[in-house]
């Protein structure tokens, strides 16, 4: 039999408001991690299923530490699966899965007109 290591992470979606800007985000909720044996898509199916009742958003890593001759057509290192419900935002997201948010800059207009005025652009 093939083992390997699971790691789940779940979000869960919340707002947060910066300036005028309402913004939806996936706040990661619980990481966790454990050993498996058995068939890895199995365990991948079982988990994203039995969490995404819960959550809005699952990630599972599987990655092999031995495997048997009967699961040579797996690959070596990482089977990923992911399942989302990022279609409950009003919005299109911004990035396709949950990401490190770095910085947000809200622009507003009325400075950008001015700030092109200062520099005797026209806008458009």
């Amino acid at each position: 039999m093939s083992k390997y290591n699971v790691r789940v992470r779940t979000f869960q979606k919340s707002y947060i408001r910066i300036g005028p800007a309402l913004l939806g985000v996936l706040q990661l909720e619980r990481s966790e991690g454990f050993t498996e044996e058995g068939d890895p898509l199995d365990t991948l199916s079982y988990v994203i299923e039995s969490r995404a009742k819960t959550s809005d958003y699952v990630e599972v890593e599987i990655e092999f530490i031995s495997r048997s001759r009967s699961h040579e057509t797996l690959p070596d290192k990482i089977i990923r699966g992911e399942y989302g419900v990022a279609k409950r935002f009003q919005a299109r997201p911004l990035f396709p899965r949950p990401a490190k948010l770095l910085r947000v800059g809200v622009v507003r207009l009325p400075r950008i007109m001015e700030s092109m005025k200062k520099q005797g652009a026209t806008p458009r």
